[in-house]
């Protein structure tokens, strides 16, 4: 599974503005999304004016397991793509509520732990 990697640079960018017509991130709105059981966060959540993503490891589950709980455990939220295989191991699914959209992606990571360690990630940026 590839990771999505979104980070500020020191390069001086703390007055860009977003583009015309696109909705900023609103803070503490990735707050408010289920975190599945038995998951730790994966280091810090990362946050632009736009996006917000953050990893975790789940123990003693398999990625569809994960993007499945996602599905019965998001209140309000339409599917936009069902949760579904993408490759033989990884797992994705994609809702919206409101102004926002969620991406949940999943795959194993042995390296985390045991062979029933899982990484995944939520990504929330607006619609």
């Amino acid at each position: 599974m590839a990771a999505l990697a979104i980070g500020c640079g020191s390069g001086g960018h703390t007055r860009a503005q977003p583009a015309p017509g696109v909705t900023t991130f609103t803070g503490g709105a990735f707050d408010q999304i289920p975190r599945y059981p038995r998951s730790e966060p994966l280091g810090a959540r990362n946050n632009t004016t736009t996006i917000a993503q953050q990893s975790f490891q789940a123990t003693a589950a398999n990625a569809e397991q994960v993007v499945s709980w996602y599905r019965d455990h998001l209140d309000g939220w339409t599917v936009i793509e069902a949760p579904h295989g993408s490759g033989s191991t990884d797992f994705a699914g994609e809702w919206e509520a409101g102004d926002r959209r969620l991406r949940v992606t999943a795959g194993p990571a042995p390296a985390l732990g045991s062979r029933s360690t899982i990484q995944f990630s939520l990504l929330v940026r607006p619609r």
